[in-house]
């Protein structure tokens, strides 16, 4: 299991084949109930109740849970590498593109994934969160990125901390950031 979300009474979760969707009304018999084959090991997800977004090492799919035990394909967007976080605020869906940086798509007309900007810099970025305006990155090279939240995407740095050693992850509780 690389990732997981629970919507509803439905479990979805990035695995080997692809992803498998969990009937969890019952927490106490799980069942299995659906799958969306990738043909490749799929590594992160992100919904938003009506939609998922899933990352594989070659593309991002987006997914419609109109039915919730059988996503169906809308799009997919081609991807180059490792995916380590996504993450859906409003319109925009920023994720965490490994080597390739920091991009983000817009994500309004579900059938035409835009990719409307990115940071490619020379470290590789693992995590991305997006909150109170502001878009934190790790990047396991250059440590902490912070840019400016703003409607249309465009991604300002505002500020930055040189960690020691490597980070993968990030999460912020009031005004810190860990």
């Amino acid at each position: 299991i690389m990732d997981l979300a629970v919507e509803g009474d439905y479990a979805y979760v990035a695995a080997r084949d692809g992803l498998h969707v969990i009937d969890v009304a019952n927490p106490q018999l799980p069942a299995p109930s659906g799958l969306f084959k990738t043909g490749r090991s799929t590594q992160e997800l992100a919904t938003n109740g009506a939609n998922l977004y899933l990352a594989d090492y070659e593309s991002l799919y987006l997914l419609d849970l109109a039915v919730p035990a059988a996503p169906r394909e809308v799009t997919r967007f081609p991807l180059k590498g490792f995916v380590g976080r996504m993450q859906q605020v409003g319109d925009l869906l920023y994720i965490a593109d490994g080597q390739f940086g920091l991009r983000v798509f817009d994500v309004a007309d579900p059938a035409q994934l835009v990719e409307v900007a990115a940071d490619l810099h020379a470290g590789i970025v693992f995590d991305v969160l997006v909150q109170d305006g502001y878009v934190y990155v790790v990047d396991c090279d250059e440590g902490l990125r912070i840019y400016a939240a703003t409607p249309f995407a465009r991604l300002t740095e505002i500020g930055g901390f040189e960690t020691l050693g490597l980070v993968f992850d990030i999460e912020v509780s009031g005004s810190y950031v860990y």
